[in-house]
């Protein structure tokens, strides 16, 4: 059996649909957080969302950024070369299942000493526990999902990735919510039912398009060379986006926690546009770009940033004037968070205002200067965010999340103008625009 690399017909009519599975994973997470911000209260809501930080932190790890390894080889693999695109996906896979379970005992065996030493947390010791069976699938979920996205499967990846994890979950706890008392620890279980479908799931369908194919034999230690500038990255961007999570746990309650992440999970719901676009013109990226066909990367960056920016504009008047308000469903106790919510989705709505900055960074060689970017973005938001904690409280942290999330993209945009030789932030030029419309919209 032959796997045929398909550009999309259009990549607007491709990314509108990949939009609309965005548009239902975050329905999906926002259900999630909203059913389980309302059972468990704040306080549980915290301890939940600390063990999930941790599980994000590990799994970065764990993959030793073979997943953006695996998006860019595969996507431009199988181009010309499908054995060699099958030996990496075969072998990764493999490699991050066998870390994954060494890192999930370690963190198994270390959860008591860290929850109760660090964090002074005995809800959070169960919690961890489960984390720790739930890294090596989780993990191997997240790669396969990369690899769907390089083989133009787009949709599937999205669906393995973004929307049976929370939907699952909403629906164990609404169903049994009424018969069982839910804590963090059994919001947790239900969770990891979720992670455990999306693997079988996710594999089942990789596997079932690869069967009877020839592969060539990928050596481990090229791979974790790959790997390296990738999990810099990655760990970057990670830390960037779970300092504040940890930082409000170290120094601060699982009620401050949980009302935080009530913040963080709205505000969020702005990326959804961004990684949809993003999940379409990342393997193309890397095709233009190894093609030369570099005028076509400036034009669709181009249109997409103009068309974000005009949806920023709106979005954050809607959230000025109703923020609170929709707050205070998740609970009277979030409201509080209303100042927090309109700081950092003015941050976010910068962020996908600039565009898919990492993917052209990462995806034409350039990685190394998008792991700078982000590792010093990634200290300053540990400086910022632990001494505005002392000054202001949680107000603080989002100051500081806020800052970090500007100051990154506007370097990205920067470096992609000195590296690529063009701004990707919504240039008007009527050339420009006007060939950004024909990618997009072409057939």
């Amino acid at each position: 059996m032959h796997i045929r690399l398909k550009l999309p017909k259009s990549i607007f009519a491709t990314g509108f649909f990949i939009l609309i599975l965005r548009g239902l994973s975050a329905v999906s997470n926002f259900a999630m957080v909203f059913v389980l911000a309302r059972a468990l209260g704040a306080s549980g809501y915290g301890a939940f969302s600390l063990g999930t930080a941790f599980l994000a932190v590990l799994s970065v790890l764990n993959r030793w950024g073979l997943d953006n390894v695996l998006l860019k080889q595969v996507s431009s693999l199988s181009l010309d070369n499908m054995p060699l695109s099958r030996g990496y996906i075969i072998k990764s896979s493999f490699l991050v299942f066998v870390f994954g379970a060494v890192l999930g005992s370690g963190l198994f065996v270390s959860s008591g000493y860290i929850s109760s030493y660090f964090f002074d947390n005995d809800e959070l010791h169960s919690v961890l526990k489960v984390i720790s069976l739930m890294l090596p699938f989780y993990s191997v979920t997240l790669i396969v999902g990369e690899c769907l996205k390089a083989l133009s499967k787009p949709g599937v990846a999205t669906f393995v990735q973004s929307i049976i994890f929370p939907s699952i979950t909403v629906a164990g706890v609404v169903c049994f919510e009424k018969v069982i008392e839910f804590d963090a620890k059994l919001s947790t279980v239900v969770y990891l039912i979720s992670v455990i479908i999306a693997f079988v799931i996710g594999v089942g369908y990789l596997v079932n398009k690869m069967r009877v194919a020839p592969f060539e034999r990928v050596r481990v230690k090229s791979l974790l060379r790959q790997g390296v500038p990738m999990l810099l990255i990655s760990s970057s961007a990670l830390l960037m986006a779970w300092t504040d999570i940890f930082i409000i746990g170290l120094l601060g309650s699982s009620h401050e926690v949980g009302i935080y992440s009530v913040v963080v999970k709205v505000s969020s719901v702005m990326v959804v546009a961004l990684a949809s676009v993003g999940a379409v013109v990342a393997p193309l990226y890397a095709q233009w770009y190894k093609k030369g066909e570099l005028k076509k990367m400036e034009s669709t960056a181009n249109v997409t940033s103009l068309m974000f920016i005009v949806f920023s504009l709106v979005s954050i008047i809607v959230v000025s004037y109703w923020g609170e308000e929709f707050l205070v469903l998740f609970g009277a106790e979030y409201a509080v968070g209303y100042p927090l919510l309109v700081l950092l989705w003015f941050a976010q709505c910068v962020n996908i205002s600039c565009g898919s900055v990492g993917y052209l960074l990462t995806m034409t060689g350039n990685e190394k200067v998008f792991q700078r970017i982000l590792m010093l973005a990634a200290f300053m938001n540990v400086f910022l965010d632990y001494f505005l904690y002392e000054a202001m409280g949680i107000a603080g942290v989002a100051v500081g999340t806020s800052m970090t999330i500007i100051i990154w993209n506007v370097a990205a945009v920067v470096a992609i103008k000195k590296r690529l030789g063009f701004w990707c932030v919504a240039n008007f030029r009527v050339e420009v625009l006007r060939e950004g419309r024909q990618v997009l919209f072409s057939r």
